[in-house]
């Protein structure tokens, strides 16, 4: 099965690529791993409104129930696989420093303490 894609660009440059899919999804199993990006816009103008790694089906439900991503207008949900969460970890943060619209009061994630 064929998937839109997209590149994300981390703040060292480094591009990481993702499928888009519209929400809800219900594409992604247990036990899969990665980094989701909820986002809002169209191909060639979206915008992060919440970034998080782990399973990914918990993700998307999780997200799903979550007034602050609803709220804040996400339409799709960015999925890339990744086994690792030191590298999942890894991305988020690269892709956190790059996209602070992800932050509030603009986004859902919340700045670091310090």
């Amino acid at each position: 099965m064929e998937f839109e894609t997209i590149k994300w660009p981390g703040v060292g440059g480094r591009d990481y690529e993702f499928r888009v899919h519209a929400l809800p999804c219900e594409r992604y199993g247990r036990g899969e791993r990665g980094v989701c990006i909820f986002a809002r816009g169209t191909p060639g103008d979206w915008k992060a409104i919440f970034i998080e790694h782990g399973f990914i089906a918990d993700l998307i439900r999780k997200a799903g129930a979550d007034a602050c991503v609803g709220k804040k207008g996400a339409s799709h949900v960015h999925v890339r696989l990744v086994d690792r969460p030191d590298a999942c970890r890894r991305i988020v943060a690269d892709l956190l420093t790059e996209h602070t619209e992800a932050f509030a009061p603009e986004g859902c994630n919340r700045k670091p303490e310090g």
